[in-house]
């Protein structure tokens, strides 16, 4: 496959003329090549754009990204492959998310692909071949290698044409409304950083802590994201998760006992050492009503062999539709659904279509589970 074309933008003028272009586009490709290894925030280098046939990839390190809201923001779908990290980033430096989304690897997963790398579903869909060798670049230098780049831009420049021959195999199969469905739900729900309040809850077993330790671990985590999140360095570097779990066993009350915690990298808190203790000194002081419970799953009221029974039939239905099982729905949904808990996964939309439907009828006694030739079938009664 030939290298595609591409032009390369550093000055404010050409991004300028160039999202102009991109916003009259119904649909356009986007990727992001970002360092995240030594700061809190991925660092963003480069953005590629694909359009209408035209690429451009944009120094990021040279312009102002806030330039593409108007992009964003306009009706244009834009297609971004596995996006979680592009969303985040799209967050913090442009200030807003896509309008509309298409996620090829989200698609893929409504076609029994499981979450495929880029380079297979071209492949498979398209039948071209990515080239490959530029995945560990420094994107951070100056220039880039023209190998780079062209990796860079195959990143984006077959996105669309992939995004419409995924779009077509899905209306086909009666699926493009869930996948745009499930499109949506996570572009709603993407977020750029991590809510200090809630970091603790990643500590090794603090869904099990008791209130006033749950209490030091809300401060000491809460101090340790903002202080990280100010200073733009990884959170562990700032505080050794060593450290942090000595501190919640054993918190110490002044500068000498905090001297002694394992782990701890004096030159990383040093001039915050009074900051460290204050935060834990809150810690000791909060309202135990101020801490920022766990969400907590309601306990599986339904019998053990009802769920065994739905998890049976929830199989069955991925085999049959040809769709990833924890895309249609994890043990603890199938499990609280059956159990009547409001609000699950199930509840609504695709997926209750899909299997909570037929689920409510096992559980109101409707219809029973069989085999038939190996496969578990439902049996009216």
């Amino acid at each position: 496959m030939s290298a595609p074309e591409f032009e390369y933008i550093d000055h404010p003028d050409d991004l300028a003329r160039a999202v102009a272009d991109a916003a009259s586009a119904a649909a356009y490709a986007l990727d992001t090549e970002f360092h995240r290894e030594t700061t809190y925030y991925a660092k963003v280098c480069l953005v590629q754009l694909a359009w209408n046939g035209r690429v451009v990839l944009i120094d990021a390190l040279a312009v102002d990204l806030r330039a593409l809201r108007p992009l964003l923001e306009g009706p244009g779908l834009c297609v971004i492959h596995a996006c979680s990290q592009d969303l985040e980033i799209l967050l913090k430096d442009v200030g807003v998310a896509p309008s509309r989304l298409f996620d090829p690897q989200i698609a893929a997963s409504f076609l029994g692909m499981g979450t495929p790398a880029l380079g297979k579903l071209v492949q498979d869909d398209l039948g071209l071949v990515l080239g490959k060798g530029a995945q560990l670049a420094d994107w951070t230098r100056r220039p880039l290698a023209p190998d780079e780049l062209r990796y860079a831009a195959e990143d984006v420049v077959h996105l669309v044409a992939l995004a419409d021959a995924l779009s077509k195999r899905l209306s086909e199969r009666g699926r493009l409304r869930w996948c745009e469905e499930e499109c949506e739900r996570v572009r709603r729900e993407a977020r750029s950083g991590r809510d200090p309040l809630t970091a603790w809850w990643k500590v090794k077993g603090s869904s099990s802590f008791r209130p006033r330790t749950a209490a030091i671990a809300q401060e000491l985590l809460a101090y340790r994201e903002r202080t990280a999140m100010a200073a733009n360095t990884p959170v562990r570097r700032m505080l050794p998760d060593v450290a942090v779990q000595a501190m919640i066993d054993r918190p110490p009350k002044n500068l000498a006992e905090l001297e002694r915690v394992r782990g701890l990298d004096r030159r990383a808190i040093r001039g915050h050492e009074a900051d460290l203790l204050a935060a834990l000194d809150r810690g000791r002081q909060l309202d135990l009503r101020d801490v920022v419970a766990q969400p907590v799953l309601a306990a599986a009221t339904a019998p053990q062999g009802l769920i065994g029974l739905a998890m049976a039939w929830a199989q069955q239905r991925a085999e049959d539709e040809s769709i990833d099982l924890q895309r249609l729905g994890k043990r603890e949904d199938i499990a609280g659904f059956v159990s009547g808990q409001p609000g699950t996964s199930l509840a609504d939309g695709w997926r209750h279509e899909l299997l909570g439907r037929s689920l409510q009828r096992l559980v109101d006694g409707e219809v029973s589970l069989g085999i038939d030739h190996g496969r578990v079938v439902m049996i009216e009664r």
